[in-house]
């Protein structure tokens, strides 16, 4: 079994409260992918997406960054800033299921680069369905 994380961390209020529930709602889809076994070698693969607000912002540019194995855990980081997300709930999510793809191609590429066993085309596919199921809650 994989463990799927989505962690955020918001910097303000106003960033907070712009997304309401979509990364609840987009944790919730991931999470029904851990039952997939996609791989032996890691048991969590995780997205940390760092969202811009009143408080703070990221250096880095809107989108996925470094992908970093540790020990059992693949973390790719994905960049927001507040420019992505004032356009309201739509731009947010059609980003989020854009990146949320992306960073598992990430995760993907960086495993097979260090030799690390996956089921990459099962994942992939897998990632994208509930994806975009969780898109279509909100077009």
């Amino acid at each position: 079994m994989n463990i799927f994380i989505l962690s955020v961390q918001f910097e303000g209020e106003d960033a907070l409260e712009a997304f309401g529930d979509i990364t609840r709602t987009l944790r919730q889809n991931l999470k029904k992918l851990q039952s997939g076994n996609y791989t032996d070698d890691l048991k969590k693969l995780k997205i940390y997406l760092g969202v811009g607000g009143s408080l703070g912002d990221f250096v880095e540019p809107n989108g996925c960054h470094a992908v970093t194995i540790h020990g059992e855990t693949c973390i790719v980081d994905v960049v927001m800033h507040k420019e992505i997300w004032e356009k309201g709930k739509k731009s947010i999510v059609h980003f989020l299921a854009d990146q949320v793809k992306r960073a598992f191609v990430k995760i993907v590429n960086t495993m097979k680069a260090d030799n690390l066993m996956i089921r990459d085309e099962r994942l992939l596919k897998d990632v994208n369905r509930a994806v975009d199921l969780w898109l279509k809650n909100y077009l």
